[in-house]
């Protein structure tokens, strides 16, 4: 959510990234970001790759 304001972006602006129904399970914390969507999400927003997987457990997890 950091991000996203710092870029003046909100939970609808995410969603045409992600899709509706995953942004409001991100937002909601009952989805951890695959690393397909890290990849998306670094590639539209420019955000590094290391602060998408910090704030991601379960996806560091998976990359091990």
């Amino acid at each position: 959510r950091f991000h996203l304001e710092q870029l003046g972006m909100g939970q609808a602006d995410f969603a045409r990234i992600v899709g509706a129904n995953r942004a409001s399970e991100i937002f909601s914390g009952q989805r951890a970001i695959s690393l397909s969507l890290i990849k998306k999400i670094h590639n539209e927003l420019k955000i590094p790759y290391e602060h998408l997987l910090e704030d991601n457990p379960k996806a560091r997890m998976t990359t091990l």
